[in-house]
């Protein structure tokens, strides 16, 4: 299966217009990008496996991850060639860690939240 775009739609904000298409990719992960109305790529944005993380990242994020807990998902951005991954980490203990690495591996942002299970339904 090659990659397939499912949907464009023009943006306006600020009165730029960013034009965002969503690609399927092979495997069943996706790929969003965005571009400017004079087709600079801005942003991509993409599902990857913690194998296709770098290498510093995928080493961060298994110091991470405890016994018993695994990693839930993983989205990389590119901006500007800056590359950060968003790991989602659940752990049995009811609250998921949701980080932010550097390509470099370093930590840029880091929050606690309840487990998708542990959230009211009110």
């Amino acid at each position: 299966m090659r990659e397939r775009a499912t949907g464009i739609e023009a943006v306006t904000i600020d009165g730029r217009t960013i034009y965002v298409a969503e690609v399927d990719l092979p495997g069943g992960g996706d790929r969003r990008i965005q571009v400017s109305e004079t087709g600079t790529l801005l942003k991509t944005r993409e599902d990857i496996r913690l194998a296709d993380a770098p290498a510093a990242v995928e080493e961060a994020v298994k110091k991470l991850v405890p016994a018993g807990g695994y990693v839930d998902h993983i989205d990389k951005t590119t901006v500007e060639g800056k590359v950060t991954c968003e790991v989602e980490i659940d752990r049995l203990s009811g609250r998921d860690l949701k980080v932010v690495f550097a390509a470099e591996g370093a930590i840029v942002s880091q929050k606690e939240e309840l487990a998708d299970e542990d959230r009211c339904a009110c």
